[in-house]
C-alpha cells in the first residue's frame, strides 16, 4: 500500500509539473541547419556528431577529459542512490518510514547543497568546486561503510543522508554549470545531448561490480566503500588532465568556434564520403569514416 502510495503521488505530481512545463515554457525555435539534401534527420545527426567527436577528440582536451570526468563520476552517484536505499534495509534493518524520512532529508538537504555550490564557485572557480564535492563523495562513502555496518543507528543514518544531500545538491550544479560554460552556446542542444550520453555510457558498469561481489559473498559495507574508487578516478581525470579552470575557457572561447566551424566543412565532406547502410524494419545505421 505504501508503495501505490509513494508511486501515485509521483505520478500525480510529474503530470502536473511536466505538463507545466511542456505548455508553457517551450517557445517555437526555428532550426539553425538545414537538413542536408539527400539526407534524413537521422542520418544527417549521426553525420554531425561523428565530426563534433572527431573535432572534440583532436582539438579540445577540455571537453574530451571533463566528459570522463562526468561519465565516471555520474555512474558512481547513480549507484551510491541506488544501493544506499538496499543498504539502509539489509544491512541497518530500517523500517519502510525509516527509510522514507531518510529519503526526504536527502531531498531537503539538496536546497542548502545547491546554495553551497553557487557560494563556492564564486569564492574559488567551478573547477576547484568540482574537486572538493568529489573528495567529499570519497570521505561519504568511505565514512558510511565504516559507521554503517549494524542496525540500531537509525539517527547516524539520519545524519548520513543529509551529508549525502548536501553533496548531491552540491554536485549537480557545479558540473552542468561547467560544461556549459565550456561548450560552443551556438550547439549547445547537440552538447548537451552528448553530456546525457556521458553521464549515462557506463552507468550499468559500477551496479554491475557491486552485484557480482555481493553474489560472491563480500559484505554490502565494503561493496559500498568500492564506489568511491569511480569517485577517485573522476577527481585524477579532473586534476590531472583537465586543463586549468582560465585555460578551459580560454579554449571555449578563442578555438572552439573556429574549430566547429570547420565542421561545416567536413559535413559535406562527411555526407560524400562512403556510408555503410543497413535498412531493415525501417532502421538506417550510418557508419562515418574518418
Amino acid at each position: 500500500a505504501t508503495a501505490r502510495l509513494s508511486q501515485s503521488v509521483v505520478v500525480i505530481w510529474s503530470v502536473i509539473f511536466f505538463g507545466i512545463a511542456w505548455h508553457s515554457m517551450f517557445s517555437t525555435k526555428p532550426a539553425l541547419t538545414a537538413v542536408p539534401e539527400g539526407s534524413t534527420l537521422v542520418t544527417a545527426g549521426f553525420r554531425k556528431l561523428c565530426v563534433t567527436f572527431r573535432k572534440i577528440y583532436s582539438h579540445y582536451p577540455a571537453i574530451k577529459w571533463y566528459l570522463v570526468v562526468i561519465a565516471f563520476a555520474n555512474s558512481a552517484l547513480l549507484t551510491v542512490k541506488t544501493v544506499f536505499v538496499t543498504f539502509m534495509g539489509s544491512v541497518l534493518n530500517l523500517t519502510t518510514t525509516e527509510t522514507g524520512v531518510t529519503l526526504l532529508i536527502v531531498l531537503f538537504s539538496c536546497i542548502p547543497g545547491s546554495w553551497i555550490s553557487v557560494k563556492m564557485q564564486r569564492l574559488v572557480n567551478p573547477k576547484r568546486s568540482l574537486q572538493l564535492v568529489l573528495l567529499l563523495w570519497i570521505f561519504w562513502v568511505l565514512a558510511a561503510a565504516a559507521f554503517l555496518r549494524e542496525p540500531g543507528k537509525t539517527f547516524v543514518t539520519y545524519i548520513f543522508g543529509a551529508f549525502m544531500g548536501i553533496i548531491m545538491g552540491w554536485f549537480y550544479p557545479t558540473e552542468r554549470g561547467f560544461y556549459a560554460m565550456m561548450i560552443p552556446k551556438k550547439r549547445d542542444a547537440e552538447f548537451m545531448g552528448i553530456y546525457i550520453f556521458a553521464t549515462n555510457i557506463i552507468g550499468f558498469f559500477p551496479p554491475l561490480i557491486f552485484s557480482v561481489m555481493n553474489e560472491a559473498g563480500v559484505p554490502l559495507a565494503v561493496n559500498l566503500a568500492t564506489l568511491g574508487i569511480y569517485f577517485l578516478i573522476g577527481l585524477l581525470a579532473l586534476s590531472i588532465f583537465l586543463p586549468s579552470y582560465e585555460e578551459s575557457l580560454s579554449q571555449a572561447n578563442e578555438n572552439l568556434e573556429d574549430v566547429m566551424a570547420t565542421a561545416e566543412t567536413d559535413d559535406a565532406d562527411v555526407s560524400e564520403a562512403p556510408n555503410s547502410t543497413t535498412e531493415g524494419l525501417g532502421i538506417t545505421v550510418v557508419v562515418c569514416e574518418q
